[in-house]
């Protein structure tokens, strides 16, 4: 890589995370010679004990234009690695032709297609039972992210230091992921068509909240522009499991 010509990689976090989840990451690419953003989406990161007031009305399209804002602000468009709902994001700026390429890791998916799975469904069936969660903002729930997230994650002090860093998130973004069959305003529907940068999609092979056959359907959707990989013995949290360097080796020769 050229280090007098730093290209831009502009990492986005899933929910109930921050920039922080980027740390490993962040610190690879840096090493090879990238510029790294890693972004707070709007009232995360700094929001761990209680929820920013205007949390739990945001909205996808607040989180999209939030990250628009930044790209337009720089001088060339960036790679863009997203993780879980970080990877829809990813997905909504390709179709606006605001990135280089995209790197999806575990992403959600778009409107239209179906991701109800019984592991899913065990994992936001607590939220689901909140009365009116769309209004509100979410606490994460420690049983749950251990089950759906951090299932790989194999000591438990390691667990509760990543969850002690998580904290809340929209419910109203929980539904327009969730629920986009009676979202009105179809937020998370993204135009394949639209999408011609290149496109890296890598599920996990024990991932609960987002299974790999959920994934795989994201990759058909744009596989005309896309490659898609499941990573063997890794769950959701690709971002800090044993073997994450590995991981960004893989991206790092796709990028380049």
């Amino acid at each position: 890589m050229n280090h007098q010509q730093q290209t831009t990689i502009l990492m986005i976090h899933g929910l109930w995370c921050g920039a922080w989840c980027w740390e490993h990451y962040q610190r690879y690419f840096e090493q090879q010679g990238y510029r790294v953003i890693a972004v707070d989406l709007p009232y995360h990161g700094n929001h761990i004990q209680h929820p920013h007031p205007k949390l739990a009305m945001a909205s996808m399209k607040d989180y999209l234009q939030f990250v628009i804002d930044i790209i337009q602000s720089l001088d060339e468009k960036p790679i863009v690695i997203g993780h879980s709902m970080g990877g829809l994001l990813a997905q909504m700026l390709a179709a606006r032709n605001l990135v280089q390429k995209s790197v999806l890791l575990c992403p959600a998916p778009p409107a239209g297609i179906l991701a109800m799975r019984p592991s899913i469904l065990k994992t936001f069936m607590p939220v689901v039972l909140i009365p009116n969660f769309w209004a509100q903002s979410i606490p994460v729930r420690y049983e749950s992210a251990k089950y759906a997230v951090l299932n790989k994650i194999e000591d438990e002090e390691e667990s509760h230091r990543i969850v002690n860093q998580m904290g809340y998130e929209s419910g109203r973004v929980l539904f327009e992921i969730g629920a986009w069959a009676m979202d009105l305003q179809h937020t998370t529907f993204v135009d394949a068509k639209k999408i011609q940068t290149p496109m890296l999609i890598l599920s996990a092979e024990y991932d609960n909240i987002m299974p790999a056959s959920v994934v795989w359907e994201i990759y058909q959707y744009y596989k005309h522009t896309a490659e898609y990989h499941c990573l063997d013995n890794h769950a959701h949290w690709v971002l800090g499991e044993k073997g994450w360097e590995k991981i960004c080796q893989q991206i790092q020769q796709w990028i380049e």
